[in-house]
């Protein structure tokens, strides 16, 4: 027996659901939109990923922040000179 190219999904919606759908698919035909919808969904990576990103970058910059005032804070302490060349290196993690 041949696979199937392309199976289909149903659901039940009522009158309402249906007419609210077929308003926001506009000019498409409703299974086309349905179908985008759901493929866009899939697609769309998982919002406890988002945030995990997204506070890994913040702790990041916290960290680099952290490590710029140490170091600030460090040379004053010392009375080193702080000029451009020794921000340089405090962005660049030489310090």
């Amino acid at each position: 027996m041949a696979k199937p190219k392309a199976y289909s999904i149903t659901t039940k919606v009522t009158l309402e659901q249906f007419e609210e759908i077929a308003v926001k698919a506009g000019p498409k035909p409703v299974s086309v939109w349905v179908r985008e919808k759901l493929e866009s969904t899939l697609a769309r990576e998982p919002f406890e990923e988002q945030i995990a990103r997204r506070l890994d970058a913040i702790l990041y910059r916290l960290e680099l922040i952290e490590r710029f005032v140490l170091n600030v804070g460090a040379d004053l302490s010392s009375d080193t000179k702080i000029d451009r060349e020794r921000v340089r290196q405090y962005r660049d993690g030489a310090s």
